[in-house]
């Protein structure tokens, strides 16, 4: 194939069904290592845990959870703190 001619209006409807897995595992995406395209796990996240009452304002408890005070909380209806 001659260089350039792939152009992004050659390939901006190409269905998914029709790319390769480029060495990719099961739940592993390709991502750019800062040189090439590698297969590499997808960074989700584990998500964040935590809980609260409604008004209540919310704060991190640590890396990947979050908590609240009862006493500190926010007031919608007169726009401030309580």
């Amino acid at each position: 194939m001659a260089n350039g001619a792939v152009t992004d209006a050659k390939v901006a409807n190409v269905a998914p069904g029709k790319l390769l897995q480029g060495g990719a595992a099961t739940n592993q995406v390709l991502k750019w290592n800062g040189s090439a395209w590698a297969p590499g796990t997808d960074n989700t996240g584990s998500g964040v845990t935590g809980s609260g009452s409604n008004g209540q304002v919310t704060f991190w408890g640590g890396t990947s959870s979050v908590g609240g005070n009862p006493n500190f909380v926010w007031d919608e209806k007169t726009v401030s703190w309580g």
